[in-house]
Order: C-alpha cells, then structure tokens, then sequence
C-alpha cells in the first residue's frame, strides 16, 4: 500500500517531466504499476486466496 501512495504523490511530478503527455497517457503508467505490483504480490503469497484455503476454482 505504501508504494501506491509514494506512486501517487509523484505522480503531479511525473506529469511536469513530461509535459508532452496527457493526464489519460500518464495515468496508464499508474495502472500498469498497479498491475505489476499486484501480480507480485499474489505469486509471492504462492497463489490466489482460493487456493491457498483449498476452494475451487470457478
């Protein structure tokens, strides 16, 4: 959670370095982070939850 929040406040200092770039551009970078910090979180918690309490998967 602490780095989404480290990501977030750069984020305006993010956007002044590159003026060229529009809030929507900028905002993928945000969300690609997003993503590859939660595809790292869950293979370093060895799987989904459902599997790790033994449900199926649907």
């Amino acid at each position: 959670m602490l780095d989404m929040i480290a990501v977030n406040i750069a984020f305006p200092a993010v956007g002044a370095d590159f003026r060229s770039a529009s809030t929507t551009e900028l905002s993928w970078v945000l969300n690609a982070y997003t993503i590859v910090l939660a595809a790292l979180l869950v293979r370093r918690s060895g799987g989904w939850p459902t599997r790790s309490v033994g449900g199926a998967l649907s």
